[in-house]
């Protein structure tokens, strides 16, 4: 008799939300795609329904026997009890666990059960297990819990704050001006105050604003180049803050990086990474996550099964990969 038992991981992000379903043998069944899943920023309803699309198209009618769902917002006590019930209502799975997206990645990427994973995408956030199975996390609630701009939500905040300061005359020249005035096809940047004002700018317009400050540094925009060392800086920061809380600053360990931002044009935010981390911490390996975080997420769900699937890697589909340049 065919196993016809299902595992559902789920990965939902600020901009979109990932659905694999997996049998035991890691075999791929199902996967499913949607908006953005953070109920913090989009409202529970708009998440709810973004969370059912996609674990509908993953499982196409099956039922999971366990489910794992990594959630951007999903960050203290107070998220999970409001998750819980909202998760429970979707009645896709028999068994259901919540984590932070942070963790996702850090499943999906890490050879080691400890280390440290960072989430640079939409917004900002880590994570790390000490090789005691101590986990940190941050609250990740933006510049309120000092996240210093970090992330594309905020990168897009400082180009856009760049075009008007090089507009005004308080600040220097920038590539970033005309590009901003392109990308939201404003003919000026009087008009666009006025659309900001209107609320006619999305937040995913603004989260387009983040990819040009990479493509300015590329043509060597000094302006653009600084935000980028800067996100660099801040994702180093955070890199060795977590191995020293964690104990793992002498130990052979792996720092996972995963999100948009992590795959940006060019080479200047992981040069700088690379060059403030790798002098207090020679063991560590930094490496960029090259499949999806939902693959982390499927894995959870295996292991709370009690399961392990040494060929899901070899057997994901090019969708589920993620070239690295």
């Amino acid at each position: 008799m065919i196993d016809q038992t299902v595992y559902l991981g789920v990965d939902g992000g600020g901009s979109k939300t990932a659905a694999l379903v997996i049998d035991a043998a890691g075999n791929i069944l199902g996967v499913g795609s949607s908006g953005g899943s953070n109920y913090q920023t989009i409202g529970m309803e708009t998440a709810r329904k973004n969370l059912q699309e996609a674990t509908a198209q993953a499982l196409n009618g099956r039922r999971a026997a366990v489910g794992v769902f990594c959630l951007s917002g999903a960050d203290m006590l107070y998220d999970f009890n409001v998750l819980d019930p909202v998760l429970r209502e979707l009645n896709v799975c028999d068994d259901i666990h919540i984590y932070n997206d942070s963790l996702a990645i850090f499943r999906a990427g890490s050879s080691k059960p400890y280390g440290v994973a960072v989430v640079c995408g939409t917004g900002f956030n880590a994570a790390g297990v000490s090789r005691e199975g101590v986990e940190f996390r941050l609250p990740a609630l933006g510049n309120l819990t000092g996240d210093q701009n970090t992330g594309g939500g905020g990168l897009g905040i400082l180009v856009l704050g760049a075009a008007f300061r090089a507009w005004d005359g308080r600040g220097e020249n920038t590539v970033l001006h005309k590009m901003v005035l392109d990308t939201l096809q404003a003919p000026d940047m009087p008009t666009l105050a006025e659309w900001l004002v209107q609320e006619r700018i999305s937040f995913e317009q603004m989260l387009s604003l983040a990819p040009l400050a990479f493509a300015a540094a590329a043509q060597g925009d000094e302006i653009a180049c600084a935000m980028i060392r800067e996100q660099g800086e801040e994702v180093a920061r955070t890199i060795l803050a977590f191995l020293r809380r964690l104990d793992l600053l002498e130990v052979d360990c792996e720092a996972v990086l995963g999100g948009s931002m992590f795959y940006g044009q060019g080479s200047l935010l992981m040069d700088t990474i690379h060059a403030r981390v790798n002098p207090t911490a020679p063991h560590l390996t930094i490496k960029r996550l090259d499949v999806k975080p939902v693959v982390g997420a499927a894995l959870f769900a295996l292991d709370h099964a009690g399961l392990n699937a040494p060929e899901l890697r070899s057997r994901l589909p090019e969708e589920l990969r993620i070239t690295l340049g």
